[in-house]
């Protein structure tokens, strides 16, 4: 778990080491946010899935699923269902460039599945994608065009709604 040490002031200004005063401008509200986004339970996990990511699009991929798995669990430990569902799906994302496509639709069928009950479209459509790349590669061709099928309806859907929620809104 990660550690943050915050100090909260009355303080109007704090002296630099040049022997200059400089004001500080923080108020207790200000510092909830940042306060709130290093404590809430998903941060660890996001962190977590993060350095996978980065370390899959360095190339180094072996380190990503380590550290996607940790995140998984780490999420379901937490209760952060949307969290597990997306680590789920960048695993399998993953498993899929190393070529181990039986585990990547695994995962990706494990993220479809969360991502769904939670009602989570646009990452369902994402995990879709993934998993008909993960049936071509298998050469399982008219699997991967159904669900990429599926996918495209959904990001349809998405975009038509999307528009009709920012044509409200002028």
């Amino acid at each position: 778990m990660a550690r943050l040490l915050m100090i909260v002031s009355s303080a109007r200004t704090i002296r630099l080491a040049d022997g200059s005063d400089h004001p500080t401008g923080y108020r207790a509200e200000e510092v909830r946010k940042p306060h709130e986004a290093f404590t809430d339970a998903g941060g660890e996990v996001r962190a977590i899935a993060d350095i996978g990511i980065a370390h899959s699009a360095l190339g180094a991929h072996q380190e990503a699923v380590s550290y996607l798995e940790h995140g998984i669990a780490l999420a379901r430990e937490a209760g952060e269902l949307p969290l597990e569902g997306k680590t789920h799906k960048e695993l399998g994302i993953v498993l899929a460039k190393l070529g181990q496509h039986s585990k990547a639709m695994k995962e990706l069928r494990r993220a479809l599945a969360l991502l769904r009950r939670l009602g989570h479209r646009p990452q369902e459509a994402e995990t879709l994608l993934a998993l008909g790349d993960a049936l071509s590669a298998q050469g399982r061709e008219e699997e991967a065009r159904d669900v990429r099928q599926q996918a495209s309806t959904i990001f349809s859907t998405f975009r038509r709604e999307l528009s009709v929620s920012c044509s409200a809104l002028t």
